[in-house]
């Protein structure tokens, strides 16, 4: 009975020392605190793109035509100081499109996409398109050309953000932030109007085209919505 007993005891201590093996303890988390930073930017957008969509005409002879069309806004952008540059196709076959109207009808159109600086440009681009009797344009979107360095900016502001927040709040008990153990990205760092039309926009539009006469000058009055950037970083401190 005891070398049976002494058998048992040792497959139990064996036993024992196999599963501490396979189940390290993990070591104690050290003290720390958890916070989230957060940082916004407003900026004018300097890049204004609309979309501008010629059709063919059967009244006015040659000027309907598409080719003639373009040729006619080519010169009138050169004349109101507008870089022809900026002035792409919109799409990805960049060739002429056939589109079905009403009954057998049969309308050959063309999409172009201008990129402009700012309203007073969009301003003159509209009334030159009521002059061409260019029916059909809109602003597709807004952006600014230094959009990447301005997110990394509020990026960096939001971790100096959180990093602040935790040592205030340690201080106001007596102990001090250290390293940081985790540093994690929150999904809200995009701007919140560059993908999409809204009221502002459209009332520019409204404003630059058809309505030449009355919108000369009002240049300094038009603007768009500011884009807006947001980040948010959570993070966790060690603390001393």
């Amino acid at each position: 009975m005891n070398m049976k007993k002494y058998f048992l005891f040792f497959a139990f201590v064996t036993a024992s020392i196999m599963a501490n093996a396979q189940y390290p303890q993990m070591p104690e988390e050290k003290p720390n605190i958890e916070v989230t930073g957060s940082a916004e930017m407003e900026v004018e957008p300097d890049e204004i793109f609309v979309n501008i969509i010629l059709r063919e005409k059967n009244k006015g002879g040659d000027r309907g035509r598409i080719e003639v069309q373009e040729d006619l806004l080519l010169q009138k952008l050169k004349e109101n100081g507008l870089d022809i540059n900026n002035l792409s196709l919109s799409g990805a076959d960049g060739e002429l499109q056939h589109r079905v109207f009403r009954k057998n009808k049969v309308i050959t159109e063309k999409k172009l996409l201008m990129k402009l600086k700012n309203a007073g440009e969009v301003n003159k681009l509209f009334q030159l398109l009521d002059e061409l009797e260019i029916e059909d344009a809109g602003i597709a979107r807004t952006s600014h050309s230094k959009l990447e360095q301005f997110r990394k900016e509020v990026k960096v502001n939001a971790m100096k953000a959180a990093k602040e927040k935790a040592t205030y709040l340690l201080e106001s008990i007596g102990e001090q932030a250290g390293k940081p153990l985790v540093v994690r990205e929150q999904q809200h760092t995009y701007p919140s109007n560059i993908y999409a039309s809204n009221l502002a926009l459209q009332e520019v539009v409204v404003t630059g085209y058809g309505t030449s006469q009355a919108a000369k000058g009002l240049e300094g009055q038009l603007g768009f919505t500011k884009i807006k950037i947001r980040s948010e970083i959570f993070a966790k401190f060690e603390i001393k």
